[in-house]
């Protein structure tokens, strides 16, 4: 079939094409859109002659437009014998079609247009996506179309890119999430799709006597790759009808071939497998009890939700609620319920609960209690009330529902077109529209003693079995029938209850008008007050069409992290604070009002957000817990031996992710190493903490920021409020910001890492001379220019390893940048070659860079800068970094846009030269040579000015 598609056929074409209108003012129409209030995009419901089903947004105000397309086929469909085989392809397909036959051609258009691109496999869904300034959308669908009508499979990549997939397994050999999901793996029935091995490695995707790789790439596409297996999302800023002649030009030639997806006949679990119990022996020091419950398929009840009825009880966090109750008995931190595996044909219920190490020796009486609470909802039978509670909260939240990025937007609803009606495809989620007292009953009815998986992962349990591909350390046992007759008995004691009420429920979701909202407030923050030691800044803002609005409140004082003593104090201050408060802030979290109360580098800071109306309440009470909540011994002892677990774990983090962290704490003064923060954790005490609030409040410094959906009066008033609590005996001070080392020009300093794993890292970063905006500037278009053909010569040419990127990495201002690889096949020094080559050739292609294609690039990477926030909480954020960083202008995107507009190509040239191989380059390498070089010659680079004291490079380095 051509490709070409005459645009007068379209009429023709389209079976199923409905404008978007408006829900209020319409009849029912099964293909128009429910849309939130919050969202005025339109949007039209369009199925293709070849039964791929699309859905078109247009978006006059988007300044990124995106589209993504959903397969629905994944890991499920693997071959036995090439196992992995769904991701492998999706891999494959970035890697040239017939139209755009050079490898990275897609990835390099994405990034010059200022743009982003990913996918990702699942196990019934493949999922790719991407996001682009909205001037190249027609031009991107062109190439990102070519991936689902010809892609090439060139022999030469397939041979490579196997090698990427074999480097993501190997990255993930120590992760925690991987390992013990591939003993569940090993557990379910052998005979189930889902027992299968999802990543692929080179054992599982090299050639074979069977067939080769490259025939069964061919066979998996040309079978599962069928138009009536996708769906498609385009959002744009052109009219509706432009981005449907585009989608029906491009994306009909897709063939269908009609396929349907086998039937799983398997039961998740053989019949005699359970009840059973699972040890496993995590890398990291954790303490995870769960429960897994095999359940019939969801897919069908959408509208009723039965098991978010059940989830919404059992993971509730308020008084009466099964975690109240453990908590109280000290032998749980959290606990979550909901749908685990959640396919078409089979489903699971999990119950998940981090547990203290009494609770670790408790954990059979922690599963009686879990079943105690089922016989309480059993008990009490489902209730219409609670039904009717949960459904106008998902409404509110539907209707209100923040927005998000484009690419986001569209990979999302590309899923979501796949389970829900075009009419219910935003709304589906949400919808909670049918109370079903037997169905709910059903359900409740498979969470039983003799239906469960109860697994408990600790690092010193006993095994006896080591699982396939990760290695993980596990056992297996059938659960005695005796202990299963007492989990049957467990009757629900008095600390158990269903919830009350919910208080929190906003009665009045009351919008300002645009003309108050104008009157108020200009489109920045203003400083409604001003006074030493406390400043208000403020900006009424209801252009997100959402009833919401964010404050927030530092807490500054000299004494918050000048230690590590202090630095650990208040962490662990935070997590008391926040502990006594969850009972009483559930309820609001359920209702759309949240807090955070965190440590930073200067002090304290309290955030509320969430509906206007009942904010100030919520924040007054946060207060109160801050100043006054009393702190319990029993529950200190707990979060310290969490903290001390946590601060041991970090070392066990991955290469590149410990790479980052070191680098930050090597620089930033406000930040110390890992081994004085365990060290002041194991010896600190309860009176310790005690002392550390005392201290904390004795001089303090006082900024906020109100932001939404508030007056000025109103934010002066909750101001006022703030004021008068926390100056109650406190004396005022100043507190400066934090600094940031100076590299010495012209040396090259080294550090190495100290930790165990398989693979190898090295991260190098270039830091600027100066704070400005020029300087900022130069980094980031460097970035831009350099990111895709890094990643490109490092990962997809040579082959390096999975996780590569280039980044700008600014620490507090201080313009940076960084290359860093995690690899498995190579150590430091060979990374180190391959940057070095690779900075050395790029200065050829950025001398010879065409004018336009340098002028795009600066393009990109304004047009990345000055992206519209999507939601209040993005904007809010944004504000409250700049109030931070003192720049009170809120102007710096602008500033910075500017600059870089400015720059000319031999300004970057000389910059680049400057930056990478002057005299005045400042370089710092962190290196690690893994373990799968442990028998290989020391791939470590030789550094002359090696840090092996971290705290004295500190205290010896000038700052900025």
């Amino acid at each position: 079939m051509s490709s070409k598609i005459s645009f007068l056929s379209i009429g023709i074409l389209i079976i199923m094409a409905v404008a978007y209108v408006s829900l209020k003012n319409s009849q029912y129409d099964p293909n128009v859109v429910i849309q939130p209030d919050t969202d005025d995009k339109s949007y039209r419901f369009v199925e293709l002659p070849n039964k791929l089903k699309v859905l078109l947004i247009s978006d006059a105000d988007a300044d990124k437009a995106a589209a993504a397309l959903d397969v629905h086929v994944g890991s499920l469909q693997d071959p036995e014998y090439r196992q992995g085989l769904a991701h492998f392809l999706e891999h494959m397909l970035f890697l040239g079609t017939k139209d755009y036959p050079e490898a990275g051609e897609y990835q390099s258009f994405i990034s010059k247009h200022g743009g982003s691109h990913n996918a990702f496999t699942a196990s019934e869904h493949t999922n790719y996506f991407f996001e682009v300034e909205h001037s190249a959308l027609e031009p991107a669908l062109d190439r990102f179309s070519a991936f689902f009508k010809t892609p090439l499979f060139t022999e030469k990549y397939v041979d490579r890119e196997k090698n990427a997939v074999h480097s993501e397994y190997q990255a993930k050999l120590k992760d925690d999430v991987r390992r013990n999901y591939e003993v569940i793996r090993e557990v379910i029935n052998p005979n189930h799709p889902a027992s299968k091995f999802s990543v692929g490695s080179l054992d599982t995707l090299s050639d074979n006597d069977q067939s080769p790789i490259q025939d069964d790439l061919k066979a998996f596409y040309q079978k599962y790759y069928s138009a009536n297996l996708m769906t498609l999302v385009v959002l744009g800023k052109e009219d509706l009808d432009t981005l449907n002649e585009w989608v029906v030009q491009k994306f009909s030639p897709i063939p269908n071939h009609g396929t349907k997806l086998d039937t799983i006949e398997e039961p998740l679990f053989n019949a005699d497998s359970l009840p059973a119990q699972v040890f496993i022996n995590p890398i990291k020091n954790t303490r995870t009890l769960s429960l897994v419950f095999p359940i019939d398929s969801l897919a069908a009840y959408y509208r009723e939700k039965p098991v978010q009825y059940l989830s919404n009880l059992i993971g509730h966090e308020g008084e009466g609620s099964l975690l109240s109750s453990l908590k109280e008995k000290g032998l749980a931190d959290s606990l979550s319920a909901g749908s685990g595996f959640n396919n078409l044909e089979y489903a699971t219920f999990n119950v998940t609960i981090k547990l203290t190490q009494e609770g670790l020796a408790s954990y059979q009486d922690i599963v009686k209690e879990v079943f105690a609470y089922i016989q309480l909802l059993k008990n009490e039978g489902p209730k219409q009330w609670l039904f009717d509670e949960q459904s106008s909260l998902n409404n509110t939240a539907f209707r209100f529902q923040e927005q998000h990025a484009a690419r986001q937007i569209v990979s999302h609803l590309a899923g979501n077109l796949q389970k829900y009606t075009a009419r219910e495809v935003i709304r589906g989620p949400y919808l909670m529209s049918r109370y079903d007292n037997k169905l709910i009953t059903h359900y409740l009815d498979q969470l039983t003693p003799d239906n469960v998986l109860v697994t408990v992962a600790e690092q010193n349990l006993p095994t006896d079995k080591t699982s396939k591909w990760y290695q993980t350390p596990y056992s297996v046992t059938k659960l005695d029938d005796e202990l299963i007759a007492d989990w049957k008995s467990a009757t629900p004691n008095g600390h158990l209850s269903l919830p009350e009420k919910n208080q929190f429920i906003p009665d009045h979701l009351t919008l300002l008008s645009n003309d108050e909202a104008n009157n108020q407030s200009s489109n920045k923050p203003t400083q409604l007050i001003a006074k030493e030691g406390f400043t208000l800044w403020h900006r009424t803002n209801v252009e997100f069409n959402s009833p919401k609005a964010d404050i927030f409140i530092n807490i500054r004082s000299p004494q918050a992290n000048n230690t590590p003593a202090n630095s650990v104090a208040g962490n662990l201050f935070t997590k008391l604070i926040n502990d006594s408060l969850n009972e009483y802030s559930y309820p609001a979290y359920l209702a759309g009002l949240d807090y955070t109360l965190y440590r930073n580098s200067r002090g304290v800071t309290i955030k509320v957000s969430g509906y206007s109306e009942k904010l100030e309440t919520l924040l007054n009470t946060v207060m109160n817990s801050v100043l006054n909540a009393p702190l319990e011994e029993a529950r200190f002892d707990i979060y310290k031996d969490e903290i001390i677990r946590a601060y041991n774990n970090e070392a066990k983090d991955k290469p590149y992710s410990l790479a980052y962290k070191n680098l930050v704490t090597l620089l930033m003064s406000s930040s110390w190493t890992v081994e004085e923060r365990l060290e002041a954790a194991q010896a600190i005490t309860l009176e310790d903490i005690k002392q550390y609030r005392k201290t904390l409040f004795e001089a303090i410094e006082v900024v906020m920021l109100t932001h939404g959906n508030l007056t000025n009066d109103e934010s002066k008033a909750i101001a006022s409020n703030v004021e008068t609590t926390l100056f109650n005996n406190s004396k005022i001070t100043q507190v400066p910001a934090n600094t940031v080392s100076k590299l010495t020009e012209g040396e090259i300093t080294g550090f190495n890492l100290q930790t165990q794993h398989n693979d190898s890292v090295l991260l190098t970063y270039y830091q600027g001379k100066e704070i400005s905006d020029q300087e900022r500037a130069y980094a980031g278009l460097i970035s831009q220019v350099i990111s895709t053909p890094f990643y490109s010569e490092i990962r997809t040419e040579k082959q390096r390893g999975y996780i590569v990127f280039a980044t700008p990495i600014p620490l507090a201002q201080v313009p940076g940048f960084t290359l860093i690889t995690q690899s498995h096949a190579v150590g430091p020094k060979t990374l180190s070659n391959d940057y070095q080559a690779f900075l050395l050739q790029f200065r050829d292609t950025l001398t010879t860079m065409p004018e336009d294609e340098f002028t795009q690039h600066k393009a990109s990477l304004t047009a990345k800068l000055n992206e519209k926030p999507q939601r209040l909480g993005q904007l809010s954020d944004r504000y409250w970094q700049e109030i931070d960083q003192q720049q009170t202008s809120f102007d710096t995107r602008e500033r910075l846009t500017s600059a870089i507009n400015a720059i000319t190509k031999e300004e970057l040239l000389a910059f680049y030269d400057r930056f990478f191989f002057g005299p005045e380059s400042r370089e710092l390498l962190i290196q690690y040579q893994g373990q799968s070089l442990a028998d290989q010659q020391p791939e470590l680079i030789d550094v002359k000015n090696q840090i092996e004291d971290l705290r004295r490079f500190k205290q010896e380095r000038p700052s900025f």
